[in-house]
């Protein structure tokens, strides 16, 4: 832990009493994501919790923390929604915790351009709201908008979501970005390059996907679109969740390309019910928001995808059901919680010719192991789509709680065989960080860390770095999803009381 005494009154004078805190029980809340993981997990990486959490409202103020931080060698682990389970918000090394949901700010809103100007620790709900009241909308933004920050998604790479398959991942949205450097150095990516790297104006693709290992991103600048009134959402059953999918194939084939498009399996809707009395009670249901320039042509759209969804035995559920569907989008994640206790999600980008194979790998590993998975499917950018298992099960059960999250995680071994990737990296998935981003791109990605955070103090052991080498990681979640639960419990209980950085391998990276 660092010396107390004098850099917490410098922390403070900086961002004032009323944000900071060093309080034990918002230490505690800061020490984790969304995800219910055994603590043995954080006691074998060799976790330390934050020992301040900040919550800075400027960019100036970052860049004076980011100053301090190098001066006294204090870690720095940035925060958004913390909406994932990957543990990418989650601190390793103890140290200081940026909270940027203090960062709301909209700095410009230019209608003629179709560009808007914000601040990164506002939420997307809080966006779209605001474009709503001036007739426009984002072109893309998550199912978890109530919690997710703008700078969260485009840490985290936001290929897909609400708005990806009409206008793109949120990479194309980007005009330019303002980022705070490890050395507490600021950049405007439209302009400016990255210092000492070849990387040069117009690099905000470095910082997509890169979850904050390079800088912390303060602003954005996005591209806006007019909200059109021809917009209409529509859902449809099918009789088997493969039908669904093959009618979602076909609607990509046939160029007939919605807004958005959800498609979920029967566990899935029987458990939201649970919490939901008025989610349908189908096989399988593609919900769909269609969007045109007039009447006329969404009239038309919307005759083509009842069309296609037709030849592989879809019905049309009515205005009704699908209004009830889409206002309820942004509940979903929010709604599983409360199936708890323990939610394990995983989340996979793959081609859409692709996907089936591994959701059918997916349900056979459910239905021989008596879990209760789901599958929520998110279509994306580029003919992608984002898979979704959800694995029901509770922590107070440590031997089946263990069990389901090493066959969740041992699932992701053939993930690259099937054209599919991690769709966030975080501390967890970093094992199959080379399934996203491949093994050059890693390397070079390693390189730029290197020169921009010598010192390793910006969210550390994220994406290129990780604190247990990935043969290893791999090997204990197949043994461990192969092993009785009782041996599972006993196995990690051995290796939670030896922190792997306590080993020659703390800085673990890509051979």
């Amino acid at each position: 832990m660092p010396n107390n005494s004098t850099l917490s009154d410098e922390l403070i004078k900086i961002v004032g009493k009323e944000s900071f805190t060093d309080s034990e029980l918002d230490i505690l809340c800061y020490s984790s994501d969304m995800a219910a993981l055994p603590q043995e997990i954080f006691s074998l990486y060799g976790f330390r919790k934050p020992d301040y959490i900040i919550t800075p409202s400027s960019t100036e103020q970052i860049v004076s923390i980011m100053e301090l931080a190098n001066k006294r060698n204090v870690p720095v682990t940035i925060r958004g929604g913390a909406s994932t389970g990957y543990g990418g918000s989650v601190p390793v090394n103890g140290g200081i915790v940026l909270d940027l949901t203090g960062m709301k700010q909209i700095q410009e809103l230019d209608e003629e351009k179709r560009t808007i100007t914000v601040q990164s620790g506002i939420t997307w709900k809080e966006l779209i709201d605001l474009l709503a009241k001036k007739g426009f909308q984002p072109g893309i933004y998550p199912s978890s908008a109530y919690t997710a920050t703008v700078g969260g998604l485009i840490s985290t790479g936001g290929s897909a979501g609400l708005g990806a398959p009409t206008y793109g991942s949120i990479e194309k949205q980007i005009l330019d970005l303002e980022v705070v450097l490890p050395s507490g150095k600021i950049i405007n990516t439209a302009s400016e390059g990255i210092p000492n790297t070849n990387l040069e104006a117009n690099n905000h693709s470095i910082f997509v996907g890169a979850e904050g290992i390079f800088g912390i991103v303060t602003k954005a600048t996005l591209r806006i679109y007019p909200k059109s009134d021809d917009f209409e959402a529509v859902a449809v059953a099918f009789n088997d969740f493969e039908d669904g999918w093959k009618a979602m194939d076909e609607l990509l084939k046939e160029e007939v390309i919605p807004h958005t498009l959800h498609l979920m399996d029967r566990q899935f809707l029987d458990n939201l019910r649970t919490v939901e009395e008025k989610t349908p009670k189908e096989e399988a249901m593609i919900l769909v928001a269609l969007e045109a320039s007039s009447k006329a042509k969404l009239s038309k759209l919307k005759d083509n995808f009842l069309k296609v969804c037709a030849k592989f035995g879809g019905k049309d559920l009515g205005g009704e059901v699908a209004h009830d569907e889409w206002e309820s989008r942004f509940k979903v994640e929010l709604l599983f919680k409360k199936l708890g206790p323990a939610l394990i999600p995983l989340e996979v980008l793959a081609p859409v010719e692709a996907g089936l194979t591994i959701i059918r790998k997916w349900n056979k590993i459910a239905q021989e192991n008596t879990m209760n998975m789901s599958i929520f499917t998110i279509l994306g950018a580029d003919g992608q789509v984002l898979l979704m298992p959800m694995a029901l099960t509770d922590e107070r059960n440590k031997g089946h709680f263990v069990k389901t999250v090493a066959l969740m995680m041992n699932t992701l071994k053939d993930v690259a065989n099937h054209g599919g990737q991690v769709y966030s990296i975080g501390v967890h998935n970093f094992p199959y960080a080379e399934t996203k981003l491949g093994k050059e791109q890693m390397k070079e990605m390693l390189k730029i860390k290197e020169i921009v955070d010598p010192k390793k103090l910006l969210n550390h052991y994220k994406v290129v770095r990780g604190a247990m080498p990935p043969w290893m990681f791999k090997l204990s979640m197949s043994m461990m999803a192969n092993l009785p639960s009782w041996l599972d419990v006993l196995f990690l209980g051995v290796a939670g009381v030896m922190p792997l950085n306590d080993f020659a391998w703390e800085d673990s990276t890509i051979d």
